[in-house]
């Protein structure tokens, strides 16, 4: 008995489980997926069953899309087909959960999807010896790898508008334009000025720009006037500060006549 063997029934003997009986592979496995084309097919009509059936759906509803690929040498001729429609619905709903985990407020359905084959290159810098003087020589080696790719586009069905988050919690705070509201405000926006009225407008500035000018040349002499005006002040000043400090001049003096 081996090692795998033995120690699962020791585990069994112990949790009180059936034993395990291994089932002939070859007569229960179904036929492997050989030909691309079913595994685009089987990608196809998954994404068609899935597709919201529900007639009030609008095309300007709010959106969200995301893209799976798988390498081709892994799923081909590696899975049947009911494991390759299992991995298909499993995808959908994996996407479906991780949106509303974001949008709760919305159920979120299959609107639109797209299926492609994609060649990829893929490089590698491989050591193939040493060089003449020593050192490892490099080479890159490039590889071409093919992904089936499938695009699906989700749908809320609700109609309503994304959750804004405020440090992880959401809130009501408006910061994105209802897409509605937006073409109802390019509608209504103002028509442009003709020429005439464009003229009229020119000839306006003109005329401002002219009356300004005016003033700014007369506040600019009234300046000027200021100016003299305050110099002739501050020399009178000085003048008359000059007499004040100046000392007043002795009077002659008097000669008494003497009596006889």
């Amino acid at each position: 008995m081996g090692i795998i063997q033995s120690t699962r029934e020791a585990r069994q003997r112990l949790a009180g489980h059936y034993k395990i009986e291994k089932t002939n592979v070859e007569a229960t496995e179904n036929p492997k997926i050989l030909d691309l084309t079913l595994l685009r097919d089987y990608a196809e009509k998954v994404c068609a069953f899935h597709k919201t059936k529900d007639p009030d759906v609008k095309e300007s509803y709010r959106k969200w899309a995301y893209v799976f690929d798988w390498p081709i040498a892994n799923i081909l001729g590696a899975v049947d087909e009911p494991t390759w429609v299992f991995m298909l619905e499993r995808n959908i709903e994996w996407a479906i959960d991780s949106r509303e985990a974001t949008q709760p407020n919305g159920r979120w359905q299959v609107w639109d999807h797209e299926v492609t084959i994609e060649e990829r290159m893929k490089t590698r810098v491989r050591t193939v010896g040493n060089d003449a003087n020593g050192r490892p020589a490099t080479q890159n080696e490039t590889t071409p790898h093919q992904f089936l790719v499938l695009g699906v586009e989700f749908i809320d069905v609700r109609g309503n508008q994304d959750l804004v988050y405020d440090m992880g919690r959401p809130t009501t705070r408006k910061e994105q334009f209802d897409p509605a509201i937006l073409k109802e405000l390019m509608a209504n926006a103002p028509r442009p000025v003709d020429n005439g009225k464009l003229e009229e407008q020119k000839k306006q500035l003109s005329e401002q720009s002219g009356r300004i000018a005016a003033q700014e040349a007369l506040i600019a002499e009234m300046k000027a006037e200021q100016s003299k005006t305050n110099e002739m002040m501050a020399a009178l000043l000085v003048e008359m500060k000059n007499q004040r400090e100046k000392p007043p001049e002795e009077a002659p003096a008097v000669k008494r006549r003497k009596r006889s």
